[in-house]
């Protein structure tokens, strides 16, 4: 699967559980999506594919995010973005 079907996938589970989910745009190095959850917390999501790394200015946007105390996750396919998620709002099984 391309990272547009895993991404378009997980979007279609958020939405499906009830959460917002938007593309984040603004500038190139946001990450790709932002997620507005129905407890009121905020996470955001830059899936990459195969070897994909982050670029330098993506990093950047990354440590700044965290440093706001945001979560910022990059999971390479729709089964590590579902894990990411459900760790962020239920923590450590």
């Amino acid at each position: 699967m391309s990272e547009a079907q895993e991404k378009k996938k997980f979007r279609r589970y958020i939405r499906d559980l009830g959460h917002i989910v938007q593309d984040f745009v603004g500038e190139r190095d946001n990450p790709d999506l932002i997620v507005l959850t129905k407890c009121g917390r905020v996470v955001f999501f830059e899936f990459k594919y195969g070897k994909g790394k982050l670029r330098r200015g993506q990093a950047i946007v990354k440590r700044e995010l965290e440093g706001m105390g945001f979560s910022v996750f990059i999971p390479y396919s729709f089964e590590e973005a579902k894990r990411q998620f459900f760790l962020f709002l239920n923590g450590p099984a």
